[in-house]
């Protein structure tokens, strides 16, 4: 390999990743980290160079050993050659998508697609209009093909000519639509990563199988240029094919925008109905309150309430419905209004447990149930009466000692809305000083890990109890940030409610 050979070969792998990555800075860039970003693509671009000579050495000994007789290679000579210029054609995409990954780690979707697409288009667009801008510098037709021996300076500058040209068209023309189909879609382009893949799938094999086992995208003769201008119709069909695509994205993404626009008013309404603002009850020094729900989507099926019967007795409701989303959002809603209006009408807690339950049995046709913790603490004599419906067993600490309060200790009756007539029984217990509640859902405990490991009850009580001495407010924060470190880059799946109720005074 001479040195003109590996200056054309450097020049040419080098251009082809300048122009990707110009292309991914251009819609991705941010003021942001940007000499780290340059490091980066140096890093690339040095790599992309190596590869792709280290990829030549590794050609050359293949073909050594499979086609040492220089026989006609036949049906092996014309796969080997779809493979070894697939592989050619895909390795500047791969170091531009690995640079755009590490560069812009927090948009996954978006950096695959942009980089596929600016890497697969940089290998194609600058072949074929770069070939025919050398043709009048061409030597003469021997008979097998027009001789591809230009100086070095022509190769050199009309390639960087050639890419700095579309890179033009790019930024004149396409960037703002990019720009503009990652702000519509959110940044979630997963459903169009694949096509700039299936794009270079489909052009390389066509080229493939119409060249046999001669195919070179990487220079022109007289026998190949109908093959150019069928390259030409696949590009500009591909290229419809993506349009089509996106702006189908586009279509679909602006309903999807209707629709969120009108789920953030389902939060926000949502949000207004739970007690959120503390301390709730500044003038009640005898207790402190404090509770926090995080839905898994925009509306969530928790829900929590407290609020004063009258100036002696605080109300403490804490409930999961069945599902997720709109319906369990609406469900939510009407439990939470039932059963607030039957306390604030004077009836005991096992008494409003069995009302709501026959209420919402009838016209139940969704078959959706609920699982409802409701306390009643009596403010001067510390009593706490509640009923559990199925609901997941809170944490007390009593006497400097967290317990669950299960059914192996108190009584507890089924969920709601699942079967009518069901009598609830109460308990009573009374808090002594400092006694500190903590009820949940099963959103805490049932947090699951990128390694499909529930967070769990044993987990749970570790955490509060190494947080005892804490407000309201710091212990409920201290368990949500250690069920958010275990859980880590997992989905959030179920909602996650708390609830502290601590006796001061």
């Amino acid at each position: 390999m001479d040195w003109e050979t590996i200056l054309r070969g450097s020049t040419t792998v080098l251009l082809l990743g300048a122009f990707a990555a110009f292309v991914v800075e251009d819609v991705l860039g941010k003021p942001e980290n940007k000499k780290k970003r340059i490091w980066i693509w140096i890093v690339g671009m040095v790599l992309l160079v190596l590869a792709r000579f280290g990829m030549d050495q590794l050609e050359e000994a293949v073909q050594g050993v499979l086609f040492a007789d220089r026989i006609d290679r036949g049906p092996l000579g014309i796969i080997y050659s779809v493979v070894e210029n697939y592989i050619s054609f895909l390795l500047p995409p791969i170091i531009v998508l690995i640079c755009t990954l590490i560069a812009y780690e927090n948009s996954k979707s978006v950096s695959i697609f942009i980089s596929t697409f600016a890497g697969f288009w940089a290998c194609v667009l600058h072949e074929y209009p770069f070939e025919l801008m050398r043709l009048p510098f061409l030597g003469a037709d021997r008979g097998d093909g027009l001789r591809v021996r230009p100086a070095l300076w022509l190769n050199i500058v009309l390639l960087f000519l050639c890419m700095a040209f579309f890179y033009w068209l790019f930024h004149r023309y396409f960037r703002d639509f990019f720009r503009k189909v990652i702000d519509m879609t959110n940044g979630d382009l997963r459903n169009f990563v694949l096509i700039p893949l299936i794009c270079s799938i489909v052009l390389m094999s066509l080229l493939s199988i119409l060249s046999g086992d001669n195919i070179d995208i990487t220079s022109v003769n007289s026998n190949s240029m109908w093959i150019f201008i069928l390259t030409v119709g696949v590009l500009i069909l591909l290229f419809v094919l993506l349009y089509w695509s996106l702006f189908k994205g586009l279509t679909l993404s602006t309903q999807a925008m209707a629709r969120r626009a009108e789920l953030d008013v389902a939060t926000q309404i949502q949000k207004s109905v739970l007690p959120c603002t503390f301390p709730a009850f500044p003038e009640k020094k005898e207790f402190d309150i404090y509770a926090v729900m995080k839905p898994a989507k925009e509306v969530g099926g928790d829900f929590y309430d407290f609020f004063l019967v009258d100036e002696n007795h605080l109300a403490v409701v804490i409930a999961d419905v069945s599902g997720k989303g709109i319906p369990a959002a609406l469900f939510m809603m009407t439990a939470r209004t039932m059963i607030k209006s039957l306390v604030l009408s004077g009836e005991a807690p096992d008494v409003v447990m069995t009302m709501a339950n026959n209420r919402l049995c009838s016209n139940n046709e969704a078959g959706m149930f609920v699982t409802v913790w409701l306390g009643i603490y009596e403010i001067d004599t510390a009593k706490l009466s509640f009923v559990n419906a199925g609901h997941n067993p809170p944490l007390l600490l009593h006497n400097d000692t967290w317990v669950y309060l299960d059914h192996k200790t108190y009584k507890r009756g089924i969920v709601l809305g699942l079967q009518e007539n069901i009598r609830y029984c109460m308990n009573e217990l009374v808090l002594n000083e400092k006694s500190h509640l903590l009820l949940y859902t099963d959103g805490i405990t049932e947090a699951t890990s990128l390694e499909k490991e529930l967070y769990g009850e044993e987990r749970l009580m570790a955490c509060v109890e190494a947080n005892k001495n804490q407000t309201t407010q710091g212990l409920i924060k201290e368990v949500l940030k250690d069920v958010n470190d275990f859980v880590g880059d997992a989905v959030q799946f179920d909602d996650m409610t708390m609830l502290a109720l601590q006796k001061k005074l």
